[in-house]
């Protein structure tokens, strides 16, 4: 049902399946160290050097958490504040964010999360987003609902192509 709700916006499919630009992995190599340094302080300073190093290690994994050996605070705790709100002259960093917690929704690794919730909450943050930071977390949702919703094909069948019935609406990230 989601990806139905995600497909009835016109645009939705081309813009993930469309060429993105950059994938999660490739903006969490391009944080600056500035950046990086400010996700890590993102709990009013505390433990940012714990954070800092194991943010490091995470984007080594290409924001895969490994929970059982980095545990949940370090550096979930400021991931999701990171995630929580789009500051500005931060874009970036909240989109680092926001992919790190969708990544981990994906792989099944962070159960506090869901999509859902994520789209309601935070759809005007994502829409607010420079296209090509959209661009990366469109294909994340877009890969998360697919893989939710086995039947839903990407690019046919009357699922996939139900956002073209003229409904309207639009989703987080078309403008």
């Amino acid at each position: 049902m989601l990806l139905y709700i995600w497909r009835q916006w016109p645009g939705a499919s081309e813009r993930v399946f469309g060429y993105g630009r950059m994938n999660l992995s490739q903006l969490l190599q391009s944080l600056s160290d500035c950046e990086r340094d400010f996700i890590a302080g993102l709990d009013n300073g505390a433990d940012r050097e714990a954070h800092r190093t194991a943010l490091d290690t995470l984007i080594e994994h290409a924001g895969d958490v490994d929970f059982d050996a980095q545990g949940y605070w370090y550096p979930y705790e400021v991931i999701e504040l990171g995630k929580n709100w789009l500051q500005e002259a931060h874009e970036r960093e909240f989109a680092a964010c926001m992919g790190i917690v969708l990544r981990n929704i994906e792989t099944g690794r962070d159960r506090s999360n869901d999509l859902e919730h994520i789209l309601t909450q935070y759809y005007d943050s994502i829409r607010q987003l420079p296209d090509v930071l959209r661009e990366v977390l469109d294909s994340m949702i877009e890969r998360i609902i697919n893989k939710s919703e086995p039947d839903a094909a990407p690019n046919g069948g009357p699922v996939a192509q139900s956002w073209k019935s003229g409904i309207t609406g639009r989703p987080p990230s078309v403008n």
